[in-house]
């Protein structure tokens, strides 16, 4: 495991520097989905919004899933989370992870987010 040191302003989040990026995919932690790979500042978002349990949340650049991940594990994987992501290889994995990871509040959508919006609004 490479050396790493507590992230400032991040619970449960620590700093390891670039050239150890490999040996961490490479670990069993990261194997075993205990832990995920994500930039400051995609976390920062998820800092910032501050989900709580039972929430519903949209996200609408969800990418590849980190800060997707990020809130549903703020939220304790209760509320509802609408994931966003409509480029298809992005969107593929964005499924990948969050099922990887067990997010089970995600629904994920592939298509503009300015219709999921409006359509998740009358559903909450």
């Amino acid at each position: 495991m490479p050396d790493c040191t507590d992230a400032p302003f991040f619970e449960d989040a620590f700093w390891i520097e670039s050239d150890q990026r490999d040996a961490l995919i490479a670990s069993n932690a990261f194997d075993q989905s205990l832990i995920y790979v994500q930039n400051p500042s995609s976390m920062l978002a998820t800092l910032v919004l501050d989900p709580q349990p039972g929430e519903a949340v949209l996200d609408l650049a969800a990418a590849s899933g980190g800060k997707t991940l990020h809130i549903a594990a703020k939220m304790r994987n209760e509320g509802k989370l609408s994931a966003v992501e409509p480029v298809r290889g992005q969107s593929f994995k964005l499924q990948t992870n969050l099922k990887r990871y067990g997010s089970e509040i995600t629904r994920t959508y592939m298509k503009d987010g300015r219709t999921v919006g409006k359509k998740n609004a009358r559903a909450i």
